[in-house]
């Protein structure tokens, strides 16, 4: 059985399906860099300084270590350590979703320039999004 003509119209090639599967990628660190964001005008709206309350946003979202004597300022307040369990749902899915759409990405390679165009995608597309998160 041959698919309709409208089927054939919306179905992705592969080389398509990788250069979405980094469009995907890119958007996921854009909403984890918006979510460290507001999460640390939330942790500021609770009384922490902006500084701590955006390293204690990012060091959650990312995973990279929560164990500074700043730590206690969020374990200890219940509002806080609510926006730091969001955070860590947040950061985990963000990650797993990254991770996939990356192996997606690369794996599907055709050639070798295929896979350094799609690099250089990604390259792009992360430095202006870190130009955009420090700005």
């Amino acid at each position: 059985m041959r698919p309709s003509e409208a089927s054939r119209r919306f179905q992705l090639h592969v080389p398509d399906a990788a250069v979405a599967a980094l469009l995907i990628l890119l958007f996921v660190v854009a909403v984890s860099v918006l979510v460290a964001r507001i999460a640390t005008r939330a942790f500021v709206l609770t009384g922490l300084s902006k500084k701590t309350a955006r390293f204690q946003a990012r060091s959650i979202i990312t995973g990279t270590g929560f164990t500074t004597d700043e730590a206690d300022h969020i374990v200890n307040y219940p509002v806080r350590r609510r926006i730091a369990l969001v955070l860590m749902l947040i950061g985990n899915a963000g990650l797993v979703t990254a991770v996939s759409t990356i192996i997606l990405s690369f794996t599907s390679t055709g050639t070798a320039g295929e896979a350094l165009q799609r690099g250089l995608i990604l390259a792009v597309g992360l430095g202006v999004l870190a130009y955009l998160a420090l700005s």
